[in-house]
């Protein structure tokens, strides 16, 4: 009988030889060592991230504002001012996502086996958080928006800038939470 081939048993792997747990190790101590090295260390600091999430809201709640001095005549010269700083605000968002996940990668990207237990149940809660905080700003939202009565068939800018906003925000509120909430990374 013919026997089966593995990654154990291969001998072009490199991690043949070593056991489990030692892989495990191994994986761990690559990891940490990636983090450490990397130059992100300046993102990690408590007073950075939390000027990173206010620059983040800033951006969040700018988009739908400024729909409402989107001029909706498409021959307006603002028109095209509306959608360039429309988009330029988008890209702004991103610019200030990447640093803010970067910052607080080694808690929000490491698998469980990698982190002690307060950083995993810092993570859960920043998750179950953050998902509150989202149903209760949309449902405020939706409450305003119905109380007030607004026709935003005027205001077309102001529903494509409140649905990116939300987009953005139902991605990237764990983060926040997480980034807000954490003294050390």
């Amino acid at each position: 009988m013919k026997e089966k081939s593995t990654i154990a048993n291969n001998p072009m792997n490199p991690f043949a030889k070593l056991s489990f747990r030692r892989l495990e190790t191994y994986e761990m101590e690559r990891f940490s060592k990636r983090e450490e090295t990397s130059g992100y260390k300046k993102l990690r600091k408590k007073g950075i991230r939390r000027r990173l999430v206010i620059a983040e809201l800033l951006l969040l709640l700018t988009l739908p504002m400024m729909g409402f001095f989107q001029d909706r005549s498409k021959e307006s010269p603002t028109h095209l001012y509306f959608t360039v700083s429309f988009f330029l605000i988008v890209f702004l968002l991103y610019c200030v996502v990447f640093p803010l996940r970067a910052g607080i990668r080694l808690i929000a990207d490491a698998p469980d086996d990698f982190l002690d237990e307060r950083q995993i149940r810092l993570r859960n809660t920043s998750y179950l958080t953050s998902y509150q905080l989202l149903a209760g700003i949309v449902t405020a939202l939706i409450a305003i928006l119905l109380g007030i009565g607004v026709d935003f068939s005027n205001y077309p800018g102001v529903t494509s800038g409140l649905f990116v906003s939300l987009l953005v925000l139902i991605t990237i509120l764990p983060t926040m939470v997480l980034a807000w909430r954490e003294k050390e990374i």
